[in-house]
């Protein structure tokens, strides 16, 4: 009997890491507040020395929804597009790419869009070809598109060779300018 219940006592000791893991596993996204997107807002700079030759820079614009509207927590990505390859030019303006949300799952950050061109607010569905995982820090922004990079950028864009797991923007000054 003492056998009996040692070893169920042993077993249930056991089995707590595994719980432990498997809940680790399941941890759920949670929607960033506006205050936490609020780092993304504004103009970023991607230089572009790509492996086929282009070279440049890619503008990002992060417009965010207004606080206490229906759009508070959701916001668009808008590209400029400035690269040559030798005499080849390609310039692109303004381009509104995506709606996107913010999320969080324990310590990582990502932005979140969808698959067609839905307007905020829509349903957050995080999955690993509609999200890039984020961080900031001081001037600069480092995203990971590795997953869904052709769900970000606009499609000239995905056709440079560049490394999409660690795509480091800068700050900028530069000013959208409406079509």
């Amino acid at each position: 009997m003492k056998s009996i219940v040692l070893f169920g006592f042993l077993s249930l000791l056991c089995s707590f890491p595994l719980q432990e893991g498997e809940q680790q596993k399941k941890i759920a996204y949670q929607r960033l507040t506006l205050a936490e997107m609020e780092k993304l807002r504004g103009s970023w700079e991607l230089k572009v020395d790509s492996k086929t030759g282009w070279k440049g820079a890619v503008y990002l614009y992060v417009i965010l929804g207004a606080a206490g509207g229906e759009r508070e927590g959701f916001g668009a990505l808008v590209y400029d597009v400035d690269l040559a390859k030798g005499k080849e030019i390609l310039r692109i303006r303004n381009v509104l790419l995506r709606t996107i949300a913010g999320v969080k799952q324990g310590h990582m950050m990502a932005m979140v869009t969808t698959t067609g061109r839905q307007r905020a607010p829509f349903e957050v569905k995080p999955s690993p070809e509609l999200i890039a995982p984020f961080t900031v820090g001081g001037n600069k922004l480092t995203l990971d598109f590795s997953r869904s990079f052709q769900h970000f950028l606009p499609a000239e864009v995905t056709m440079l060779q560049l490394d999409w797991t660690k795509l480091e923007w800068t700050r900028s000054n530069r000013k959208r300018v409406d079509k």
